[in-house]
């Protein structure tokens, strides 16, 4: 009987602890988020950190591209936050954005519409786009290579209220980007063409 009250008064105490300390409330983390643009790499790619204001984004693509060998050619959508300038170190890779395409017949590809993962929103402030066309070798273990043949530069800022970026692509390198940006303070789309460079 002895044993079995200080069974009792054992698990009373346990429950009486449990019960009588309020929940201890997590310690957010001592680092501050970070709230620096993503750093562009030797292949950008559309990539966006996640804003706390974010802008709807529609990219599309028409046209087509002509291969150079049988490797094929495919269109990237390259996208930084910033500068333009590190777009010369791009080389095509598995992490490429890339437009939607159907083969035309040799030796052309199609583009049939939007990017297949790209980003449907863009955070504010100064960004570069470009488009690079990539080419598949058809000597085996030699690495696909490309070229930027267009992009531009564009603000996105607090009054905008989506981007529109379309891509016409012709030949082996003709390129025409054009940037639309909504902005209903402006009263009218701001619109920014580029042909290549």
């Amino acid at each position: 009987m002895l044993a079995r009250s200080r069974l009792v008064l054992v698990v009373a105490l346990f429950a009486c602890a449990c019960t009588s300390n309020p929940p201890v409330p997590s310690v957010p983390s001592a680092a501050p988020p970070s709230t620096s643009p993503p750093s562009a790499t030797a292949s950008p790619v559309s990539v966006s950190p996640t804003p706390a204001h974010s802008i709807p984004l529609t990219v599309t693509g028409e046209g087509s591209c002509t291969v150079e060998n049988y490797g094929g050619c495919w269109p990237v959508l390259l996208m930084t936050h910033g500068a333009s300038d590190t777009f010369a170190s791009w080389k095509p890779s598995a992490s490429d954005v890339v437009f939607a395409t159907a083969d035309a017949g040799y030796p052309t590809t199609q583009l049939t519409g939007r990017v297949m993962n790209g980003p449907s929103q863009i955070a504010l402030g100064h960004w570069s786009v470009g488009i690079g066309l990539a080419r598949g070798s058809d000597v085996p273990d030699q690495p696909d290579y490309g070229t930027v043949i267009c992009h531009q530069e564009f603000d996105v800022t607090p009054t905008t209220t989506s981007v529109r970026i379309s891509a016409s692509l012709s030949g082996y390198d003709g390129c025409d980007l054009r940037v639309d940006l909504t902005d209903p303070s402006a009263h009218t789309p701001s619109t920014r063409p580029s042909g290549s460079g």
